[in-house]
């Protein structure tokens, strides 16, 4: 049985029970002007306080250097493939990143997501493809369980009739 690994961004922002069992790639977040790693030296109660005080606040992508040595770290820890999903590409860079990374591997050896979101909808694509992995599922299946979550999800919010 092949073992798919998953990874994603902090921006998924997943409960601690499912973040133990993929792996995290932080982004970096701006406050002011300090840089600190995202979910380990800054959470989203400091940035509230920041953008209180009225401070500069922004992010910044990881690396593909970054990226390629979890893939790396991975694939040589056991795994036979990864699935790496992110936040949106139209949103960051952290897809390209990856993407990026991705291409220092053989073809289909690390398959890489784009969520088009964030946050919740990044977190559930992130968990189908996870309990997918966990029974057994292809690298291509694991990947079409977190793209089933991504596509109802636009499909919801493309079939809803919101007037701003």
């Amino acid at each position: 049985m092949a073992r798919v690994a998953i990874v994603t961004d902090s921006t998924a922002y997943l409960p601690e029970k499912l973040a133990d069992r993929v792996e995290v790639v932080p982004l970096r977040v701006h406050l002011g002007t300090r840089t600190l790693t995202d979910g380990v030296d800054v959470g989203p109660s400091d940035v509230v306080a920041a953008l209180k005080a009225k401070l500069p606040v922004s992010t910044s992508r990881p690396s593909p250097a970054e990226f390629a040595a979890v893939y790396r770290s991975l694939l040589d820890g056991g795994a036979d493939h990864v699935v790496s999903i992110h936040l949106a590409a139209a949103l960051s860079g952290t897809w390209e990143s990856a993407v990026l990374a991705a291409q220092d591997f053989g073809f289909g050896l690390v398959r890489v997501v784009d969520s088009r979101g964030t946050a919740g909808g990044l977190g559930y694509a992130v968990a189908a493809a996870h309990a997918a992995a966990e029974s057994g599922a292809s690298a291509a299946e694991v990947q079409k369980a977190a793209t089933e979550v991504i596509d109802r999800k636009s499909t919801r919010l493309n079939s809803s009739h919101i007037t701003i």
